[in-house]
């Protein structure tokens, strides 16, 4: 009975962890294989959000902050060079952070945070190769409540999503 209650304890806790956490894919639009080339800037926009999310995108400064965070991310990686080659395009179509309030008092319950949209490589001489991202997170379950935390939270995950679509 004692080793049964551990194991439930342990597999809660695990599932919880999991669950306040962000997760997300990045899928290839056209079937390509990695990207190849140094990335040599990184810019962001944002298309078809409703008005109230896309205000409060705003007010949080989202294509700076993911724009900060994907390139901290690829210069991570070793694959940003000034003079690169690639251009990375990253249009947002999907946005939605929960109040602070309904992050902390609703927690899980009040839905999750999301950010989704198409990432774009472009070079010279080579067709774009294009990937579709869709994130989302609760972020209350690790006391992030703050929405530029959680924003920020979504922004390096994609950085990472990112990265994963680069050549080895």
């Amino acid at each position: 009975m004692m080793k049964q209650s551990l194991l439930f304890n342990a597999l809660l806790l695990i599932t919880s962890l999991t669950i306040g956490c962000a997760h997300g894919n990045i899928k290839s639009l056209d079937g390509q294989s990695s990207v190849d080339g140094k990335i040599s800037r990184v810019t962001v926009t944002i298309e078809g959000v409703v008005p109230d999310r896309l205000q409060v995108y705003q007010s949080l400064d989202g294509n700076s902050l993911i724009e900060r965070d994907v390139t901290a991310a690829v210069r991570a990686a070793g694959r940003y060079d000034a003079g690169g080659d690639v251009e990375l395009k990253i249009v947002v179509t999907n946005f939605r952070l929960r109040s602070t309030g309904n992050a902390f008092w609703a927690g899980i319950y009040g839905g999750v945070d999301k950010l989704g949209g198409n990432v774009e490589f472009r070079s010279a001489g080579a067709s774009p190769q294009s990937y579709s991202f869709a994130l989302s997170g609760s972020e209350d379950w690790l006391f992030k409540f703050d929405r530029v935390d959680r924003l920020d939270s979504l922004a390096r995950l994609l950085g990472k999503k990112v990265v994963s679509t680069l050549k080895k």
